[in-house]
């Protein structure tokens, strides 16, 4: 939204000193979760009632969604083709705003009916203007069951026969996702990592079963994904798959 020719540059120049302040914040390997929380609530917060006061309306989202640069990683609409195809089911869990992550995804064609998107979802007035965001505040620290409402909830009990998860996180935070699924078998937890990689290699290794370093693609979960599903016609197989994604 950012970007966007649609804000006012006064809005986005107060959500990129935001984004300054606090993703050093974030991403500081010498703070516990503990202590960034308070200042993730404030970021988010903040963030949000910026473009609360700034009279955003639905046709403008719907627009900026339909003209956004966004640029998924290469062959994503692939691979989350397959899983849809292969039925099995996709959780997006996300601290950015589900309008916008819903609108793009379609407007990419890369939105399937095995998606489920957990994130911030605006609410507008009967004029469709923006007048809060629905709580809890999702940030990169409670992307986990603590937020979940309850048709989530239900979605997770929904899934309780599927024993494995492949979890796709880009931050420390995003190990959590998997939390409330309950999962017999195994957890796959592949991080990408693509921001001061030397800062943060250490903790996404200790963290994460897979590290993927600067790629922009999604090459390698799209061989492990077949590696995985095998004989597409093997039920059994898919039926026991879950993916988490970030």
């Amino acid at each position: 939204m950012d970007r966007s020719p649609l804000l006012a540059e006064e809005i986005k120049s107060k959500n990129i000193a935001l984004c300054e302040k606090y993703h050093a914040i974030e991403i500081c390997h010498e703070m516990s979760t503990e202590e960034k929380i308070p200042h993730m609530i404030k970021w988010y917060g903040g963030t949000h009632e910026i473009l609360v006061a700034c009279g955003i309306t639905q046709s403008i989202v719907k627009t900026i969604t339909q003209g956004s640069n966004a640029i998924l990683r290469d062959r994503a609409v692939d691979f989350l083709q397959t899983l849809n195809e292969a039925d099995v089911p996709v959780l997006i869990f996300s601290a950015g705003i589900g309008d916008i992550l819903h609108g793009i995804l379609q407007y990419q064609k890369a939105l399937f009916p095995n998606m489920k998107i957990v994130s911030n979802w605006m609410e507008f007035d009967d004029c469709g203007i923006l007048i809060g965001f629905k709580e809890p505040i999702i940030h990169t620290f409670n992307k986990n069951k603590s937020v979940l409402g309850t048709s989530e909830k239900s979605y997770f009990a929904s899934l309780s026969h599927r024993e494995n998860i492949i979890l796709l996180g880009d931050s420390i935070g995003d190990i959590h996702m998997a939390d409330g699924m309950e999962a017999r078998g195994a957890i796959l937890k592949i991080g990408f990592l693509n921001m001061n990689i030397e800062e943060r290699l250490e903790s996404f290794m200790r963290d994460y079963d897979i590290v993927i370093v600067d790629d922009q693609s999604m090459d390698f979960l799209n061989v492990l994904l077949q590696m995985i599903l095998g004989d597409k016609n093997s039920k059994s197989t898919n039926d026991d798959l879950n993916a988490a994604s970030h």
